[in-house]
């Protein structure tokens, strides 16, 4: 096998796109596959090139996805770095602090408290976003002016387990 397409074994919605990106490659004279990055008996040894096209639920297993990153190795054309760079949304920090314009946000890290309307406050923002710093697909993410006791409580609750980020809307 010349290329393996990486996905993930339950995708959120169907990807159009993917049998087009397949025949492209079947087109120019390549055996590619569609194979699961979390599925323990896909292929991947066999495979010339990996490249990440729609993991999407690496967000629920981040530590194994990463794992599954660095054995690929060489062979996964989307360079390790990077893919470990951008899996954390720290990375906006990074460009900010690298003077790339970015939305203003504030990371909440795991195990802390956030008192989210006094930062709010503090910062002139009316209203925000709240999402996980590893997330896809907006999960877990809520728009919110004015936060609730059920909205302290949800962000309380996923803190407990994840760093969180706060976005003016």
């Amino acid at each position: 096998m010349d290329v393996a397409i990486a996905t993930c074994r339950a995708l959120p919605e169907p990807d159009a796109d993917e049998t087009l990106y397949k025949a492209a490659l079947t087109r120019a004279g390549l055996d590619a596959r569609v194979l699961a990055w979390d599925d323990p008996d896909a292929p991947f040894a066999d495979a010339t090139t990996v490249v990440i096209r729609s993991t999407w639920n690496y967000i629920h297993n981040l530590d194994r996805y990463l794992a599954w990153v660095d054995a690929m190795g060489d062979k996964l054309i989307n360079p390790r770095a990077m893919v470990r760079w951008n899996a954390h949304k720290q990375y906006l920090l990074d460009l900010e602090a690298a003077g790339v314009p970015v939305v203003p946000t504030l990371l909440a890290r795991r195990g802390e408290k956030l008192p989210l309307a006094a930062a709010m406050i503090e910062r002139g923002w009316a209203e925000v976003v709240v999402k996980p710093a590893v997330s896809a697909g907006s999960f877990e993410t809520r728009r919110l002016k004015v936060p609730t006791a059920d909205d302290i409580a949800w962000l309380d609750g996923l803190l407990a387990a994840r760093d969180m980020l706060v976005q003016p809307y």
